[in-house]
């Protein structure tokens, strides 16, 4: 399995590697650049907004194996294709160190009453190095080792890049005719028990959840949600809502009901076109693919979509660790920069431990 997926990284090929939240089973998809003929199912990688920089990608399932798969009968065909040229255009990555985070961040919460904008998510990005010998294969079975409760990826594609994640929320899913979503918000350490939630965050919480319950209602698409619960996500907790559809739901209404709820208030804010601008005004960087959405679409069977969350870009001698949260007029700049520190442990850990062995 091991020796597949460092081909794969090695060649260059358009290919997705990653396993669903509370399983270490892995599921592999690969696009073959020869073949005239590509599948309908496939792994799709959707940006935070769609340009010709950051466009949506698709890598068709030509190859698709899953830990029942018999892998030692692809490894001849996928050795025999061929090696994909990189790119030469090194992407433009703005970093933000901590002193101008703060300034446009309180900047930001100063200007939201006279905005009208009650929330809006903040990110930035941060500079790890790594060596050029990053054995990216090992680093991806490691995380899946970790990281149980969240959905774990590698995919590679010509025209994003490398990108590596473990998020915990879901977006769409899709199989046997019924739809489910989360709404997700609120971060907390995990001190060794429940969390005890500030008004802050389960106003941040409320949110997400009206709006989701609103693009079901939009879709007119029934539904339930359930009652609101701690979730822990690595080294913190969110809050979390599960929201489903009663009665049967068609595949294209899975699709309309994604792209409504795309960007949810959990990544951009409210209302979310002022929100978005405050955002456009504030951010030095462009968030490609973080923020966005991405997972396995299959017409005929299920959609499982997740939002990129928890991820890094993956380049030839350092990654970038894109970091957000939740602002509202009561939040603390400060906090703010903590609570992005405390996320980014999810991965930094995990690159600090595969250099240290």
């Amino acid at each position: 399995m091991k020796s597949i997926l460092s081909a794969c990284i090695e060649k260059n090929l358009s290919f997705a590697i990653f396993s669903y939240p509370g399983t270490t089973e892995i599921e592999l998809i690969i696009e073959n650049p020869t073949s005239n003929h590509h599948q309908q199912a496939g792994f799709i990688l959707r940006p935070f907004e769609l340009s010709n920089e950051h466009p949506e990608v698709f890598i068709p399932a030509d190859f698709h194996l899953n830990s029942g798969s018999d892998w030692t009968k692809y490894v001849v065909k996928i050795l025999a294709l061929p090696r994909i040229k990189k790119s030469h255009n090194a992407p433009k990555i703005h970093f933000t160190d901590k002193d101008r985070y703060l300034v446009d961040l309180e900047k930001g919460i100063l200007s939201m009453p006279t905005l009208k904008v009650d929330k809006f998510i903040y990110s930035r990005i941060e500079k790890v190095d790594t060596t050029d010998d990053l054995d990216r294969a090992k680093l991806f079975f490691q995380v899946i080792e970790n990281q149980k409760t969240a959905f774990v990826y590698l995919v590679n594609h010509p025209q994003s890049g490398m990108w590596m994640g473990a998020t915990p929320e879901t977006l769409t899913s899709w199989k046997g005719g019924t739809i489910s979503t989360m709404s997700l918000a609120g971060t907390q350490p995990d001190l060794g028990g429940l969390p005890l939630w500030e008004q802050k965050e389960k106003e941040e919480q409320d949110y997400v959840t009206k709006y989701i319950e609103t693009c079901f209602s939009k879709n007119r698409i029934p539904y339930q949600t359930e009652e609101t619960k701690s979730i822990k996500a690595g080294p913190v907790y969110h809050l979390q809502n599960a929201i489903s559809s009663l009665g049967k739901v068609s595949f294209i209404q899975a699709l309309h009901l994604t792209q409504s709820m795309h960007p949810t208030p959990a990544i951009c804010g409210v209302p979310l076109p002022r929100a978005k601008n405050l955002i456009r005004a504030l951010e030095k960087h462009e968030r490609a693919y973080y923020t966005g959405y991405l997972g396995f679409i299959n017409p005929h069977k299920e959609v499982q979509l997740f939002v990129n969350l928890r991820c890094m870009q993956i380049l030839s001698n350092y990654v970038a660790l894109y970091l957000g949260g939740g602002i509202t007029s009561k939040s603390v700049a400060e906090k703010e920069w903590e609570e992005t520190v405390l996320k980014s442990q999810t991965l930094l850990n995990e690159l600090e431990s595969l250099s240290a062995k």
